[in-house]
């Protein structure tokens, strides 16, 4: 006879594990709020975020856990900057809702705020990934994109507003907006490969671990899956000091870069 207790037991143990399942999060056009400062920073947090995600994947590792408190404090950082100038663009503008944001933001800020802490358990991982996506599909997807149509800056999204409902927007102004991040990550990304260059050969690893945390987040933003992958390799080395690999891997990292940049924005 079938144990009804075991079986429930089963299959509340698989609803739960399903309904744990995150996924990373990918960058698309339809997340720009028209202004390529907030879409650039809104990318870089995505990639704090997927990072997170990939440690929430391996819930029950002390190491991923461990990894977690060290990439908050950075993540936490980045949005009080991010918050600061999107609030400043918002009071440029003359957002009428901009007293209301300014609340979320506050809310938020202190909610992430609350578990910094010395150690971390799956419970507290579980919550803290959970924040952060309700945070992106209700703050940013939601309240942000409110703002969308006060902006008027040139080649935008909300330019094409005017366009009437039953009339798809063209081609060419989703293409004008995609090329516009792209050269805003390549630009970044060209910056990046010469200050990697030039940390790897004064062998200033603190440098190097700062711009490859940077090269990590972006490059799963836009699509770069290798190059994130690559950047990772370089990170964890110089985390668990396997430093006569990194030189090595550095390199890999530069070469890669340099794979990934146009010639236009390479100047080779």
């Amino acid at each position: 006879p079938i144990d009804k207790a075991e079986l429930r037991k089963i299959l509340e143990k698989l609803i739960r594990q399903d309904q744990l399942q995150v996924k990373p999060i990918v960058w698309s056009r339809e997340y720009s709020v028209g202004s390529a400062l907030m879409d650039q920073q809104h990318q870089v947090l995505i990639g704090y975020i997927n990072q997170m995600v990939d440690c929430y994947a391996d819930i029950g590792s002390l190491s991923s856990q461990q990894r977690i408190l060290k990439i908050l404090p950075e993540f936490h950082q980045y949005v009080a900057t991010h918050f600061k100038d999107e609030e400043m663009l918002l009071s440029e503008i003359g957002y009428p809702d901009l007293g209301a944001h300014l609340v979320v933001h506050e809310r938020y800020g202190d909610r992430v705020a609350s578990y910094y802490q010395s150690t971390m358990d799956e419970a507290q991982v579980r919550s803290l990934v959970q924040l952060l996506m309700n945070w992106w599909n209700q703050h940013v997807l939601v309240e942000d994109m409110a703002y969308k149509e006060y902006l008027n800056e040139p080649k935008s999204l909300e330019e094409a507003t005017s366009t009437p409902p039953s009339v798809s927007l063209s081609g060419q102004a989703e293409e004008e907006v995609d090329d516009e991040l792209m050269m805003i990550f390549f630009d970044s990304a060209t910056k990046n490969r010469d200050k990697l260059i030039a940390a790897l050969s004064n062998k200033d690893w603190r440098e190097v671990r700062s711009v490859v945390h940077s090269v990590k987040g972006s490059a799963v933003s836009f699509g770069y899956p290798e190059l994130s992958k690559i950047a990772e390799t370089v990170q964890t080395a110089i985390d668990e000091e396997n430093m006569e690999q990194v030189p090595v891997l550095v390199m890999d990292l530069i070469i890669e870069m340099g794979a990934v940049l146009p010639a236009a924005v390479d100047g080779s």
